[in-house]
């Protein structure tokens, strides 16, 4: 309990020169603090600026409890980590992998697919999904961000350094739900079920959502838990014009914001903080946001409580015992086969000693197999033995997605397809996916071992693709000619490793059959690929390199994006060199999204280089315009900076994004007069 400092006598002669009487002043009473921190998405970071404001005061509270995203801040504090830990732990984080869109896996080759509509198949049925985000992925890093106040808390929220409750609603009832127990990573979970987006947790048999559907700032649910006197941030907020109305995580947080707007009760002796930050969206996950958001939280922070009475300096907080030994292990879900396998996995063994290290990384490992949506370790136990009750939720074996994209020059596109997690055997990973367009044509199959090789997290990888292409042909003013009729089958068989979530690198042997016109040939050789992407699977780096007996190519995309308020910048360079290029190999200038004023699929070369920026700056809510300045040439032979045939263009345009993806026209010219008006709906692929 914190204890308010007897007023020094100084100040007491202070008061009585300007003739006011000491009971004039407020008056200190001893309290029980609680720190009450709001939900508000991304905007609930700002909490960690008040707990680094309150670090550097020597002030600790008695009690922390949270909602949805101050339910997991406050989890982290409540479990040692301090302001500056988290404030740094935050901003080395690439919060955009962490909230990265629902990936299908699958090998490399897939990897640039945005779905668009997503269905599972378990042991439920056939469900569809929310394609905007990875449960999967949120689950797994709750589980490992929590562990270390899992295994202090073991059970018992009131174990912590700092006791700990977090708010969620239960479903059937509507009721807010206050946890001072159970599994630390799953009780945060279910406090940040945004409705529509994440599914409800299952905790003892009943289901909860978001907390912020009946206490997003959980004031009352500190008062219950005993405490007297409360310091609140608050970081709630009403829709902005930055509110994306086809972004499910953003429409969600804001029937939050619509379904339960709270009066703050306030009381003589608590202290409130209200952080504004309506222009911030809920999945304003950029670096640079992120850093605003924690920077105005410590500013706002350190105004409010630099005016503030009754602050004690920090008491001794006891340090959190981790267990050393491991008790039991079981499931509380699924067979004992389930729970034997996950055990050893993660190697946990009953008596042997407790390695939080190789737990870590275990679970890391388990988590990219996607053999489960979630494990709640749940751990419990005494003194420096700990026992773990694991909840397993196996993913679900099938999953399917497919997405459509249209631009008036080159048509509509659709992909479909379907990948088995356990195709014979778990650990066997089959896909198979069918790719329309106007121009090609493609059908392609893959097979993976998820069971890894070694511990390195190399996954064995075979695919086999069949295509049939018609290669464009324009003449030198843009005239469409005839176009060249392809059929190809590509097959390969290599290694697969990913990196941090959104790296991943491919590396084998390639053979490939193809006919063009009448003429047949055939080349094998090795193939490495290595792909950076955003949440959105969009590239970021990419560089592809091929060498055979017959040809080589080498292509590099290199696409950075800088966010900076309300304005999106993509500078680009895209560089391509080959030798023996059959003609589906070859390098149309500007790539698959084409080159300003011309045709998509024009001006082939065996050589390419173009550089460019696209500017985009967002009106209001998900409405943007653009505008693009490129420079590039392509030719066949010769260097890449040869002299002749450079080409200079412009595009400007008007878009927003939608369910199908981004919509948009663009109009393009280039220096030498040619034009070009698109039209286009959806990621193209």
């Amino acid at each position: 309990m914190m204890r308010c400092p007897r007023l020094p006598t100084l100040a007491f002669v202070a008061l009585l020169s300007l003739g006011l009487s000491p009971l004039d002043a407020q008056v200190c009473t001893p309290a029980r603090t609680a720190l009450v921190l709001s939900g508000g998405g991304v905007k609930g970071l700002a909490h960690i600026g008040l707990i680094r404001v309150l670090d550097s005061l020597g002030v600790a509270p008695d009690l922390v409890v949270g909602t949805s995203m101050g339910a997991i801040v406050g989890a982290l504090y409540a479990s040692g980590y301090s302001g500056r830990e988290l404030d740094s732990l935050v901003r080395i984080t690439d919060l955009e992998r962490v909230f990265q869109a629902y990936d299908l896996h699958g090998p490399q080759r897939l990897r640039g697919l945005s779905p668009l509509v997503i269905w599972e198949r378990g042991s439920g049925g056939v469900q569809l999904q929310n394609a905007a985000v990875s449960e999967a992925a949120i689950n797994f890093l709750l589980t490992l961000a929590m562990m270390r106040g899992d295994l202090m808390a073991r059970g018992d929220f009131d174990s912590l350094p700092i006791p700990y409750r977090a708010v969620a609603t239960n479903l059937a009832t509507r009721k807010p739900a206050i946890f001072a127990r159970g599994d630390l990573a799953q009780v945060a979970r279910a406090s940040m079920a945004v409705p529509v987006v994440f599914e409800p947790v299952e905790i003892d048999g009943e289901f909860f959502i978001d907390g912020g559907l009946s206490q997003n700032v959980p004031i009352a649910a500190a008062r219950q838990a005993g405490a007297t006197r409360l310091i609140i941030s608050d970081v709630t907020s009403g829709t902005s014009d930055s509110l994306n109305p086809y972004s499910a995580i953003a429409v969600g947080q804001q029937i939050v914001n619509y379904l339960f707007t709270q009066d703050i009760d306030t009381l003589p002796g608590d202290i409130y903080i209200k952080t504004d930050l309506a222009d911030v969206g809920t999945l304003d996950l950029d670096a640079g946001t992120v850093a605003q958001v924690l920077d105005e939280g410590y500013r706002v922070a350190d105004s409010v409580i630099g005016g503030a009475v009754c602050l004690e300096p920090r008491r001794l907080l006891p340090v959190g015992r981790l267990p050393t030994v491991v008790g039991a292990v079981g499931s509380r879900s699924g067979s004992a086969d389930e729970a034997a396998r996950a055990a050893e996995v993660l190697r946990l063994k009953a008596g042997a000693p407790l390695d939080l290290v190789t737990l870590r990384r275990r679970l890391a490992v388990l988590s990219e197999t996607q053999w489960y949506r979630s494990i709640w370790l749940g751990p419990g136990g005494t003194g420096d033995t700990v026992s773990f009750d694991m909840q397993l939720r196996p993913a679900p074996r099938w999953v399917g997605g497919l997405a459509i994209a249209y631009n008036n020059d080159r048509g509509g596109k659709l992909w479909f397809g379907t990948v088995n997690r356990a195709l014979f055997t778990q650990g066997l990973e089959g896909s198979a996916f069918l790719f329309l367009g106007r121009f090609r044509q493609e059908l392609f199959a893959g097979l993976r071992n998820t069971k890894r090789l070694g511990s390195y997290g190399v996954t064995p990888t075979l695919s086999v693709s069949g295509a049939l292409e018609d290669v464009r042909q324009f003449d030198a003013q843009g005239n469409e000619q005839p176009a060249i009729p392809v059929k190809e089958l590509v097959g390969f068989l290599g290694l697969e490793r990913r990196f941090y979530g959104r790296w991943s690198v491919a590396f084998g042997f390639e053979t490939r059959l193809w006919s063009e016109a009448d003429t047949n040939d055939r080349a094998a050789g090795g193939h490495l690929r290595v792909m950076r992407t955003t949440r959105n699977a969009e590239s970021r780096l990419e560089a592809d390199i091929l060498a055979t007996g017959v040809y080589q190519r080498i292509a590099v995309l290199l696409a950075p994006t800088f966010d900076i308020d309300r304005w999106s910048l993509r500078p680009y360079a895209r560089l391509g060199w080959g030798e023996g290029l059959p003609v589906q190999l070859q390098f149309p200038l500007g790539g698959m999204m084409g080159f300003p004023g011309l045709h998509i699929g024009e001006r082939l070369g065996d050589r390419e280089f173009d550089v460019g920026l696209i500017a985009r700056h967002t009106i209001m809510g998900p409405v943007f315009v653009s505008a693009e300045a490129a420079l590039g040439r392509t030719a066949f032979g010769g260097g890449l900076l040869a002299e002749g045939g450079w080409l200079l263009g412009g595009r400007i345009g008007l878009g927003t994004d939608t369910p199908l993806g981004p919509v948009g026209v663009d109009y393009g010219v280039t220096e030498g007069g040619r034009n070009l008006l698109l039209f286009r709906f959806g990621r193209w692929f």
